[in-house]
C-alpha cells in the first residue's frame, strides 16, 4: 500500500531583478491546483514563503490572477492584455520569455 500522491500544485518563484548582478529568490507561493475551480478567474493574495530565514524580512504576499483551463491543448503563451497587465512585455518591446508548461 503506498501513501497518496500529494495534490498537484503550481509553484510561483518570486525574484528580484537585478541588472548587474544575478537575480536573488525571494521565495515562493504554492497553490493547491486540485482547490482552483475550472474556468473561473481566481483573484487571491498569496503568502509568500521566504527562501531563507532573514529576522528583518516582513511578510510578504503576491497578487495572482489564476485560471484553470478545462480545455486541453490551449495556447500556451499569455493574451496580450494578460502580457500587458503582467508586464511581461520587455523595454525592447518584445515578450519576456514564460514558461511552457501546459494548461493548469
Amino acid at each position: 500500500c503506498q501513501p497518496p500522491a500529494p495534490p498537484p500544485s503550481l509553484v510561483v518563484t518570486v525574484a528580484d531583478f537585478d541588472r548587474t548582478s544575478a537575480h536573488d529568490v525571494i521565495g515562493f507561493v504554492h497553490i493547491d491546483v486540485s482547490e482552483l475551480p475550472l474556468d473561473v478567474e481566481v483573484d487571491e493574495w498569496h503568502d509568500i514563503s521566504l527562501s531563507r530565514e532573514d529576522r528583518n524580512a516582513k511578510p510578504s504576499k503576491l497578487h495572482l490572477l489564476v485560471r484553470k483551463s478545462s480545455e486541453a491543448g490551449r495556447s500556451k503563451r499569455p493574451s496580450a492584455l494578460t502580457s500587458a497587465l503582467l508586464g511581461l512585455v520587455g523595454e525592447e518591446g518584445g515578450e519576456t520569455p514564460v514558461a511552457e508548461e501546459g494548461p493548469v
